[in-house]
């Protein structure tokens, strides 16, 4: 719209907006939301005030169009084959070994890995991921399609198994703090806030982790 208006000149705009005939131009609010949990909050923004009904009339009210990311199904942003639908697929909450699977069909079934569209997904990935996704993400924008199918295999293979590290050493992790709070808690008869102060932990996990132990 603003591309638009710039391509007047400044007299031909103000003589635009000085008809009496003009009108502004249509504005849709839209809200876009990438989060897991469904969207529960009221689409009607006069539900965000507080006492709203005090003012009646006089409260701007309009309902805005919701566009819920992770509701859309996978199929069918592959069947639209768009940019749009490029985004939205791989803005849904899904593990790494699916984001790349996710990415190779967009660079080889919806995209030209050439066009403008790709690039600007592109550049939006290199802003938004992790380091330790986004250099094999790059890695598969940069291949040739030749190379692809090889380097995104090779690429989720990898990703899968760092994935899979990372799970083993949390778990590892976590049990060694249980370990730790059960000798504390059974054996030396520290309090819950002393174990929680003693492993800088929050006392409500550390009194879950007590309640398990059955005392």
């Amino acid at each position: 719209m603003k591309q638009q208006y710039n391509k007047s000149s400044s007299k031909n705009m103000a003589q635009v907006i000085n008809r009496k005939d003009f009108r502004l131009p249509v504005v849709i609010p839209i809200v876009l939301y990438n989060g897991a949990q469904p969207w529960t909050s009221s689409k009607n923004l006069r539900d965000c005030f507080a006492h709203s009904d005090l003012f009646g009339k006089y409260v701007i009210d309009f309902e805005y169009l919701l566009i819920d990311v992770n509701r859309y199904k996978k199929e069918d942003l592959i069947e639209l084959g768009d940019a749009i639908s490029s985004v939205f697929l791989l803005d849904q909450e899904v593990s790494s070994e699916e984001f790349l699977a996710r990415l190779h069909i967009i660079l080889t079934e919806m995209l030209d890995r050439e066009s403008q569209e790709a690039k600007d997904i592109k550049n939006w990935l290199e802003v938004i991921l992790e380091d330790d996704i986004k250099k094999d993400v790059m890695k598969i924008f940069n291949a040739t399609k030749r190379k692809g199918e090889n380097l995104v295999t090779a690429t989720i293979t990898r990703t899968l198994a760092r994935e899979k590290a990372q799970i083993r050493a949390e778990g590892y992790a976590e049990g060694y703090t249980e370990g730790k709070i059960e000798i504390l808690y059974l054996e030396r008869n520290w309090t819950i806030e002393d174990i929680a102060k003693h492993l800088h932990l929050e006392e409500a996990y550390v009194q879950s982790i007590v309640n398990e132990l059955g005392k």
